[in-house]
């Protein structure tokens, strides 16, 4: 969905954003385009056996953003290098091809991720597997403020060569034009951006809030056993984050627990058989 989402977008934004790729044949840019994002999406399942399904399930999630956004940003270079061998576009073209690509990329590739770790989630409850936390594991906040700072850049980026086409195209247009149809023409065109960053940013904070609600759903369901008095609760380690680790430790809490009762109820058993040896053997003496 995502590459079908960038193939209708990005030969749209090509033409926003860049006048030289405006200057092309329509059918040209979309089947350069299209084509090149077809090819990446054919080499992605070849891509993610070699270097996501060989990983180890705690570090998936992580090489799913990172091979993702390679991928896509690599289609941006190819793209420029292709309108800069062939049509001898400038090279500040290829940054607009490469910003745009790079934007969807990030957005698509941060969804894709967390997609993989609900996949993972529900393969290691599933099984019944147990994954610890690896050590320096990336934080939940930091992760946030990554995504926020990289989506408010990104979108700055954009918007910000918008402006400076629409500024060098009312140079050129001069008083050719009245000034309401430059107005409406600049209009479209941010809200042409605005409507597609907006659903991509809102797709995005909806998956994320989904993982959440999966693991504190697991973390209160396994505490609430736990509270009722049973102790062979276990929550699933999926992530290499917080909640992993709070995972990790809740389960070693249940397992101590778990010890201590075992102890407990060992102890109970021996002095109750303890009392009553001791009482028939009074009874027998006295008898």
């Amino acid at each position: 969905l995502h590459y079908l989402a960038m193939m209708v977008v990005m030969p749209v934004y090509g033409i926003q954003v860049c006048p030289f790729i405006e200057g092309l044949n329509p059918f040209e840019v979309i089947a350069n385009i299209d084509g090149l994002l077809l090819l990446m999406f054919l080499a992605r399942r070849p891509l993610h056996a070699r270097t996501v399904e060989s990983a180890p399930l705690i570090d998936q999630a992580r090489r799913v953003f990172v091979l993702e956004l390679v991928i896509l940003a690599t289609a941006g270079l190819v793209l420029s290098a292709y309108n800069l061998v062939v049509h001898d576009f400038p090279l500040s073209s290829g940054l607009k091809v490469l910003v745009g690509f790079a934007a969807l990329g990030f957005f698509a590739s941060a969804d894709l991720a967390l997609e993989r770790e609900r996949l993972i989630a529900g393969k290691v409850e599933r099984e019944g597997l147990i994954l610890g936390p690896a050590g320096g594991f990336f934080p939940l906040t930091s992760k946030l403020a990554l995504f926020a700072g990289a989506g408010i850049s990104l979108l700055v980026g954009v918007f910000s060569l918008l402006v400076i086409k629409d500024l060098d195209w009312l140079v050129e247009v001069g008083s050719t034009i009245p000034l309401h149809e430059g107005r409406l023409s600049i209009l479209k065109e941010f809200g042409f951006v605005l409507l597609v960053a907006l659903p991509e940013t809102i797709n995005v904070m909806r998956s994320f809030s989904r993982n959440l609600n999966m693991f504190l759903e697991r973390e209160n369901g396994v505490l609430e056993r736990v509270t009722a008095g049973h102790y062979d609760a276990y929550v699933p380690i999926s992530s290499n984050d917080e909640f992993g680790v709070m995972a990790s430790h809740t389960n070693e809490m249940i397992r101590r627990i778990r010890e201590r009762t075992n102890e407990l109820n060992l102890t109970r058993d021996a002095t109750i058989l303890t009392l009553a040896s001791m009482a028939f053997t009074a009874s027998t003496t006295s008898g």
